[in-house]
């Protein structure tokens, strides 16, 4: 095995040392944007939670005009069905009454 000097094992040592120093600065780098990133993710999910739940909200007011349609569709359907009753039985006593005029026409010829 070949015996390296004090100055080549100092040089081999120092080199080392930058190369780590330097892949510190790039992990200290990485680490840097990475709590940037985390920040900025955190400040989305914020906008989109909040803007989900406006999302909700409105749906809720939608369904809420749905609600009351439906209870006015269900009053205007009672109020058809009501008429149509009254209706027939006014048409059962004209009905009755045309029928008991024509017996008594009949009757006086």
């Amino acid at each position: 095995m070949e015996r390296r000097t004090l100055t080549n094992r100092v040089q081999t040592l120092e080199k080392a040392v930058d190369e780590l120093r330097n892949e510190r600065a790039v992990i200290d780098a990485i680490n840097t944007r990475t709590q940037a990133l985390e920040v900025q993710f955190a400040h989305f999910r914020g906008e989109v939670r909040m803007q989900f739940s406006a999302m909700h909200e409105r749906f809720a007011q939608v369904d809420g005009r749905f609600a009351r349609i439906d209870e006015r569709f269900d009053k205007v359907d009672e109020a058809i069905r009501q008429g149509d009753e009254e209706t027939r039985r006014f048409m059962r006593i004209l009905h009755e009454e045309l029928v008991g005029r024509i017996a008594v026409l009949g009757e006086r010829s």
